[in-house]
């Protein structure tokens, strides 16, 4: 997880992962995030990075990888 600057504040680890025919989830928690920032930046793998305000994220997020 990163800033609004591109600064790493945070790595997340896999913590469970299920699936089946409709697709894949995968449980992981980022543990010692910054707050106030202007918005936060995930990345999963090479997927591209989404951003979400810092009330987003401390709601869990739910995205979609294609």
């Amino acid at each position: 997880m990163s800033d609004e600057s591109g600064t790493l504040l945070a790595k997340g680890a896999l913590a469970t992962s299920s699936g089946g025919s409709s697709g894949c989830w995968l449980d992981f928690t980022v543990s010692g995030v910054s707050r106030g920032k202007t918005f936060y930046k995930v990345e999963v793998s090479h997927r591209g990075e989404l951003t979400y305000t810092e009330s987003e994220a401390e709601s869990g997020l739910v995205f979609s990888l294609d």
